[in-house]
């Protein structure tokens, strides 16, 4: 069993939301080890596995306020500055993004063949985006917080040695 924790504190989020925890947990147990009379013919390695996460992200830097940017031409003998088009947010929150992962992992037929399952589903709240507004407004994209994604999915991975003589040793492995 493994245990971490670590706190980020970012200077391009507000002062009230700028740090965010990343703690994660993940085990897993060799059943083969652990109770020997599994192993057989057939059966020579069974390990289960298991996962869960939770990770941050920050925004990029001068994402809090509109800036005006330089301009290195002058009108008049006087500097020229230029207030940003985007509309950004003072509010912002962190991504996070939380994952967990299952999984199992068989040897068979004396190391001959395996068999690696794993199910995963991640979920990202709070997702900082830019997205269009009416020109109208003064600004062409406005920064929010919005969405939330979800991937669900399942991965296998299978291997089987057909031929393994002395010097020349053949696998295929095939992954979905």
């Amino acid at each position: 069993v493994e245990v971490t924790g670590r706190n980020d504190i970012s200077s391009t989020l507000p002062a009230e939301e700028n740090s965010y925890f990343y703690p994660s947990v993940n085990t897993s147990l060799v059943l083969s080890e652990a109770l020997p009379t599994l192993n057989n013919q057939w059966l020579s390695f069974l390990k289960l596995r298991a996962s869960w996460a939770q990770v941050g992200n920050d925004a990029e830097a001068y994402q809090l306020a509109t800036t005006f940017s330089g301009n290195p031409n002058k009108f008049g003998g006087r500097p020229q500055f230029t207030l940003g088009d985007q509309l950004l947010e003072p509010n912002l929150k962190p991504e996070i993004t939380r994952s967990t992962e299952v999984g199992m992992e068989l040897g068979l037929l004396d190391g001959r063949a395996s068999v690696d399952l794993t199910a995963y589903d991640k979920q990202t709240r709070n997702q900082i985006y830019l997205v269009p507004v009416s020109p109208t407004s003064g600004y062409s994209q406005k920064l929010i917080n919005a969405g939330e994604m979800r991937n669900k999915g399942f991965e296998a991975l299978v291997s089987v040695t057909p031929v393994q003589v002395r010097d020349l040793t053949w696998t295929v492995t095939a992954n979905y």
